[in-house]
């Protein structure tokens, strides 16, 4: 029975961080960036690759719904999304991956997808963001 689980629930993600801390990333806004325009730019933004389940202009806040796939391939047993957030009068948004492996005894584990989070940061850097010199 155990080889059976192990073949239906294998091993999470590589880039799979269990923790139950939350792992926010900070992207300043570019020059003459305003925090509407910015919230805009980046809704826009994740739409275009993420189904968005919560918004909220007025705080600044965006949650994608939980995606099972990161490489195109469903996994049941892996679900990934993405919280952005711009705090009051802020010139910068913060942004966090959760994700949950669900483990063989059915639990969902808390933790984040580094790769996500990075791939999410780029995206968002390249579109708000302040450029690097």
């Amino acid at each position: 029975m155990v080889g059976l689980m192990t073949v239906l629930f294998g091993c999470s993600p590589q880039t799979f961080v269990k923790t139950s801390l939350a792992n926010w990333k900070t992207i300043e806004f570019r020059p003459g960036l305003d925090r509407d325009d910015a919230y805009h730019l980046i809704a826009d933004t994740l739409a275009k690759s993420y189904d968005i389940e919560v918004v909220d202009k007025d705080s600044g806040y965006i949650r994608s719904g939980w995606m099972y796939t990161l490489t195109g391939r469903i996994n049941q047993n892996y679900r990934t999304r993405v919280i952005a957030r711009i705090p009051p009068s802020s010139d910068k948004v913060e942004i966090k991956t959760d994700a949950n492996w669900l483990d063989m005894s059915g639990n969902w584990l808390p933790g984040y997808d580094t790769m996500l989070l990075q791939q999410v940061y780029t995206d968002l850097q390249g579109v708000i963001g302040r450029t690097v010199r």
